[in-house]
């Protein structure tokens, strides 16, 4: 099936590009969109645990903390020299 723009104005392909692009799509079942969201489900549980085992042995406080740390962490990463350097272009390589 042809898809994008038609190379030429009396392309055939303009056809099933418009039917391609008015079809309807069959919408994701539960079971497909937890797949679809599995990474996103993960890291979400997983601070959900981390934040209920920080907050169980250390209380509200000692979470407090170490969300802080957390993002004091990251920012430095951020600001870290060579995470930010440009890197070179495939075709600038030598």
């Amino acid at each position: 099936m042809a898809s994008g723009r038609p190379r030429r104005p009396n392309d055939p392909s303009v056809m099933s590009s418009l039917e391609s692009a008015v079809r309807e799509i069959r919408r994701p079942g539960p079971l497909e969109s937890w797949w679809n969201w599995r990474w996103e489900l993960g890291i979400l549980a997983t601070t959900a645990g981390l934040s209920g085992l920080i907050a169980a042995s250390l209380g509200l406080i000692g979470l407090a903390a170490a969300a802080g740390a957390g993002l004091a962490v990251f920012s430095a990463v951020l600001r870290w020299p060579p995470a930010r350097r440009r890197r070179p272009a495939l075709d600038e390589l030598p």
